[in-house]
């Protein structure tokens, strides 16, 4: 009696629980379904940085293409209208070759768009660069063009000798800025064409370095993209050196 109760009990043992087999093939989709987000996370990641590399390349190209055309700055200049329809004339401190005051940066946009060389329609109003007057990033912070020291170096991140550059504006990932000076540059937020920047419109500025800082050592010769401060990934912001 004792075996038959035995026998009787095989036939349910024999279906409990997963063999290894099948634990092996649910661990192999597992991690092709993982590795498939990430992949797609990636590729997701890296067509914002193209994309945003391809924006700022775009807004350079046009600056220089207006000059060769126009002989004038974008922004600086008080007779554009006359030349460009649609585009609204400088009224202060203008024809210095410089963008360097809030109404030029607005400006800029406008005459650059006016004359066909970026995308977009900027009407050139307002006192400031706003998300109605300018562009704004793939993260929602507003850009700029402008001739100012607001970008870092080895020993400051702002009051730089002046310099016309385009502001990616704030709001971004430091992976992203890191990835992008990578590809532009020479991955150091504080030399080369491309360096951080604490310029924001109307928002929090991003932080050179600390607690959700954006570099691993402020204003420093060996200051890095701090891409490992997650606290940092909403809110940086970077500049393109033009001249």
């Amino acid at each position: 009696m004792r075996y038959k109760c035995l026998e009787r009990l095989k036939p349910y043992a024999s279906y409990t629980g997963f063999t290894m087999v099948e634990m092996a093939i649910v661990l192999v989709i597992m991690g092709l379904l993982l590795g498939g987000i990430l992949k797609g996370q990636a590729m997701i990641n890296n067509a914002k940085v193209n994309s945003l590399i391809a924006d700022v390349k775009g807004i350079q190209t046009a600056f220089l293409a207006f000059q060769d055309r126009y002989h004038h700055v974008p922004g600086d200049w008080d007779q554009a209208s006359t030349a460009i329809p649609g585009a609204v004339n400088c009224s202060s401190n203008c024809n210095t070759g410089a963008i360097d005051t809030a109404q030029k940066s607005v400006l800029a946009f406008n005459h650059l768009s006016a004359a066909g060389f970026l995308a977009g329609d900027y009407s050139g109003a307002g006192a400031i660069n706003t998300a109605a007057n300018s562009p704004v990033n793939r993260w929602g912070g507003v850009m700029q063009i402008a001739f100012d020291g607001n970008y870092a170096t080895a020993t400051a991140t702002s009051g730089n000798t002046p310099r016309h550059n385009i502001k990616t504006g704030n709001m971004m990932p430091v992976s992203v800025l890191r990835e992008l000076d990578t590809k532009l540059d020479n991955e150091s937020p504080v030399s080369g064409g491309f360096r951080f920047s604490a310029w924001s419109s109307g928002s929090t500025a991003p932080a050179v370095a600390g607690a959700g800082g954006c570099t691993t050592n402020g204003a420093a010769a060996d200051s890095l993209w701090d891409a490992g401060n997650t606290s940092a990934a909403s809110n940086c912001g970077g500049a393109l050196l033009l001249d």
